[in-house]
């Protein structure tokens, strides 16, 4: 569907321009078109709610410019928000009550009572929760109430994808961590747990790892995935970001070459000598979202 112009008229309440009521089947039309391609677009979160707030806002702008609703309270287009940790919303996440907008004070209220909760919808952005889900609605009034009823807003449209919440790594050491005279070598694990459940092996290629000691990743072999080390000390990258010949390559998946695909780095083996007599080992696990290309 092309995008349907409103006729303004020649000049304002000169009766030539469209009706009030043509004028928002327009827009909601429009809007329909405008979210469904969003959708496409954006559905695994590829449109920040911010670019989605300012293609909202020019579109309005674009669409009401010169707009005269015969004396009228004004127009206003209405957002919110509600997250998920599901990534499709069932019907009964929708807006369930019918609402009256206030022209004057700009409020949002349930047309019985004075409730704001709107089945979990807010005009605030949420802060927790994976998935963010948006619905949006256009009320043209000419009073300084216009009631909004339930099938007036849009379907949810999913914008933002936090990934996986409440990330919680342990590092474990399944064989042991007692060396004696400087000999053996354990496994050094990373369980990562998302809201309290590990996450599966599928979803350990989603994040970029780097083991790091003192904030500089080590370095491992590719094969083995060994800490190199040298007189009891981890060897890590250089100022050129690799490490010196022979000992291995850095232990991330966030260069331009992957060496360690499907979530490998969940484990590095570490020996005796890479280990201080006294003190903490100096090994960390850092996880970053992946960047998508």
């Amino acid at each position: 569907m092309a995008r349907q112009i409103l006729n303004t008229g020649g000049a304002a309440n000169d009766g030539k321009g469209d009706t009030l009521r043509n004028a928002s089947q327009k827009i909601n039309d429009n809007f329909s078109e405008l979210y469904t391609l969003i959708s496409l677009g954006g559905g695994s979160g590829g449109v920040s709610a911010e670019q989605l707030k300012q293609i909202v806002e020019d579109e309005i702008t674009i669409q009401l410019d010169g707009i005269d609703p015969d004396g009228g309270t004004g127009t206003a287009n209405i957002l919110l928000y509600k997250s998920s940790n599901e990534e499709v919303l069932s019907v009964d996440q929708d807006i369930n009550v019918s609402t009256t907008y206030t022209f004057a004070t700009g409020d949002l209220i349930t047309t019985v009572g004075s409730s704001t909760d709107f089945n979990g919808w807010s005009d605030d952005l949420p802060t927790t929760g994976r998935y963010v889900f948006m619905v949006q609605t256009t009320v043209i009034g000419t009073e300084d109430e216009q009631e909004v009823p339930v099938d007036k807003w849009s379907d949810p449209v999913l914008i933002y994808d936090r990934g996986l919440p409440n990330l919680m790594v342990d590092i474990l050491a399944p064989n042991g961590n007692i060396f004696r005279n400087d000999t053996g070598q354990t496994e050094v694990k990373a369980f990562i747990t998302s809201d309290g459940a590990e996450i599966s092996s599928e979803d350990y290629n989603k994040f970029n790892y780097e083991w790091t000691s003192g904030g500089v990743p080590v370095c491992v072999h590719e094969t083995t995935r060994y800490v190199s080390h040298i007189d009891g000390n981890i060897v890590t990258v250089g100022p050129d970001g690799t490490c010196p010949i022979g000992f291995g390559v850095p232990a991330t998946n966030s260069g331009d070459v992957d060496n360690f695909p499907n979530g490998e780095l969940k484990t590095l083996n570490i020996e005796a000598q890479a280990v201080p007599n006294s003190g903490t080992l100096p090994l960390q696990l850092t996880i970053n979202d992946k960047q998508e290309d």
